[in-house]
């Protein structure tokens, strides 16, 4: 026998849904949450209901309701406010519970999307940082100065007894290698 979801039943999937919020889960832990959903709606209906069972429900109910509010902003012209919607109805009426899973599932996305967007910005400013500080090595190889990094300036090493200490020096020496060295 087909199992079908009943209005209520729809309204009990989404209360689980968004009491567990699967798309939240770490990596990893993804399948357990979906799977405690459809354990408990399984205890709460008295019919085994399987994982695919509740993501393909969960699927329609969600693009039925993106339908509604594109005909919706079609006909009157404008986009309704998910604050403009009385906060009760989100658990007494099916569209309500999908309008708050969708937009919990929407800000969960964007602020997963800000954060990887940050640490981008944060790895390419440290990439830049340590090519400057590579361009500023070569440059003293060629220049034959030494940078003290710790006060940013330039020391020219024409002799090889200016020496300053306290800070992590790049030096070119002559036509060899450059050497780091570090002064405690």
């Amino acid at each position: 026998m087909v199992f079908r979801f009943s209005n209520d039943q729809d309204k009990e999937l989404l209360r689980e849904l968004i009491r567990l919020k699967p798309f939240a889960a770490v990596r990893g832990t993804t399948l357990r949450v979906w799977s405690d959903v459809a354990a408990s709606l399984s205890s709460a209906f008295g019919v085994e209901v399987n994982v695919k069972q509740i993501r393909d429900r969960l699927t329609l109910l969600k693009q039925s309701f993106k339908d509604s509010e594109a005909a919706s902003a079609r006909g009157s012209g404008i986009e309704e406010s998910v604050d403009a919607v009385n906060v009760q109805s989100h658990y007494d009426e099916r569209e309500g519970l999908v309008r708050e899973y969708v937009a919990l599932e929407d800000h969960f996305k964007s602020e997963k999307k800000t954060v990887k967007t940050k640490k981008q910005q944060k790895d390419e400013q440290l990439a830049i940082q340590q090519c400057f500080s590579l361009f500023d090595s070569i440059r003293c190889i060629i220049t034959n100065t030494t940078i003290d990094t710790k006060a940013g300036e330039r020391i020219s090493t024409g002799d090889k007894t200016s020496r300053k200490t306290s800070a992590t020096r790049v030096r070119a020496e002559g036509t060899g290698a450059p050497s780091i060295t570090a002064a405690i």
